[in-house]
């Protein structure tokens, strides 16, 4: 490979990268939320890659695949973060509901005890 077509063939790399975020011509936003992280990791994967095969001597198309790369482990950890609050919310209003059936599983108990307390007495 030549010194004179390495850049080039490296954006066209960079082109194709790019290209692959979108799922039969329709934009990821309109896409599924598991296929849009799949394609973000895979994308993740791809430019890392191309940073570890790139030429020693790092120029601008290093850093603008590196600024990509920056770009969407940013918008990877934001939606980690979002799933992480909505887990949380989904564990706070789940503990809620375990408490308050320990609670009528307790006023169970107590009302069963004088039910049999009652029945020795008599």
């Amino acid at each position: 490979m030549s010194a004179a077509r390495e850049p080039s063939e490296r954006l066209l790399r960079l082109g194709q990268i790019l290209s692959q975020q979108t799922i039969d011509g329709r934009d990821t936003a309109d896409a599924d939320p598991l296929r849009t992280r799949e394609l973000q990791t895979e994308r993740i994967r791809l430019l890392t890659l191309e940073l570890q095969h790139g030429s020693i001597h790092h120029d601008q198309i290093d850093a603008v695949a590196m600024r990509l790369l920056l770009n969407d482990c940013a918008a990877a950890v934001a939606a980690l973060r979002n799933i992480a609050r909505q887990a949380e919310s989904l564990l706070t209003a789940a503990s809620g509901s375990v408490k308050e059936a320990q609670r009528y599983l307790k006023r169970q108990e107590k009302w069963r005890r004088k039910q049999e307390a009652r029945s020795t007495d008599s």
